[in-house]
């Protein structure tokens, strides 16, 4: 496919950042999160599977969206059209697919066949 967008789930229609420091009970201010933020709250070396694991299917199904994500949604639909393609690549817990799944079916169900999950986002 030509002049195919792909947008990315996580930072960009939802918000995982501010999800995950609120299930973990942490705070950091916007301006000072890492990309490894979850060092910032703690779960750094041996404890890195304790961030990741507790995550499980309601917590990924019930992300918000972000401030900006529907208005930046709008914006490259009206480029793109029926050419926008979600791609997220999940953590390797349980639940983490079926929770954005999930989250896709919810809140964006027309886009249930325009999804692909996997690792590999630099080959889209």
């Amino acid at each position: 496919m030509s002049n195919v967008c792909y947008i990315d789930l996580d930072g960009c229609l939802t918000d995982f950042v501010g999800a995950a420091l609120a299930f973990h009970g942490a705070h950091i201010p916007p301006t000072d999160v890492r990309w490894d933020f979850s060092e910032q709250i703690g779960f750094a070396g041996d404890r890195a599977a304790d961030f990741w694991g507790s995550l499980g299917r309601p917590f990924w199904r019930d992300l918000p969206w972000t401030h900006e994500g529907r208005e930046l949604l709008r914006a490259v639909e009206d480029r793109f059209g029926e050419n926008v393609v979600l791609l997220t690549s999940p953590c390797d817990t349980d639940g983490c697919v079926d929770g954005k799944r999930d989250w896709v079916r919810s809140h964006l169900p027309a886009y249930r066949r325009r999804l692909m999950v996997g690792s590999a986002k630099g080959l889209a």
